[in-house]
């Protein structure tokens, strides 16, 4: 956001500020020396058609003083500002279905960044394994779309109530949800694999960071720990 005012000489002053945080889920955090998990949150992410994550940049023109004496003068000066970063980490499920904004405010500065992880914590059960719930030991995927995520949710989930399309152990991204954010910089990771739905085209401004599972193509998908 850019906040600008003017001064006793009428010239245009103020701030531009980058585009800030949204954080879903959890803050992360550094993989565990001790259990090699990774802190996130025990509850699924879930946004529906018609959520808004907005941290785009802006951009303002000030007046810029310039030189000294007789050789003074006031040049506009346009200032942009860099997209912010969206940041959504979950044990069980993440079910994205948002429009998601993270463009630069202008020229000379970067879009914004994307992180998604789904990891899976340590469960403990002892020698109770038959009571363990099948569910919870599935592996952990991450599928990336070219243009539409499969898997959404039905339109009448709602809150509070049983879905069937809360799955977990399963979060999707598109390549289409990125481009149109405007990202310039990508982390994905999930525990088991992140996948790919067959030939997927993904490119951004700066990097693109794939982690902890395996790389495989939907063929390669594990089903299980």
């Amino acid at each position: 956001q850019a906040f600008t005012s003017r001064d006793v000489n009428g010239n245009r002053y103020g701030t531009v500020l980058d585009g800030g945080n949204i954080v879903l889920g959890s803050v992360g955090g550094p993989v565990s020396f001790e259990t090699g998990e990774r802190p996130s949150s025990d509850a699924y992410v879930v946004l529906r058609p018609g959520a808004v994550l907005d941290v785009s940049g802006a951009s303002a023109t000030f007046d810029i003083m310039r030189g000294s004496g007789v050789n003074r003068s006031v040049a506009a000066v346009n200032v942009a500002s860099d997209g912010g970063q969206i940041a959504m980490r979950s044990y069980n499920g993440i079910f994205n279905e948002a429009t998601m904004r993270a463009a630069a405010g202008g020229e000379g500065a970067s879009g914004g960044s994307f992180v998604l992880e789904l990891e899976s914590p340590i469960y403990i059960y002892g020698n109770n394994l038959a009571t363990f719930p099948a569910a919870l030991g599935a592996g952990r995927v991450l599928t990336v779309y070219q243009d539409e995520i499969g898997g959404a949710l039905s339109p009448t989930a709602q809150v509070g109530h049983v879905s069937d399309g809360l799955v977990v152990s399963q979060a999707t991204i598109s390549v289409a949800q990125i481009d149109a954010g405007g990202f310039d910089s990508v982390a994905l990771s999930a525990r088991d694999a992140v996948a790919f739905d067959g030939d997927i085209s993904l490119s951004v401004g700066r990097s693109i960071t794939l982690g902890e599972g395996k790389i495989v193509n939907t063929v390669g998908v594990p089903t299980g720990r």
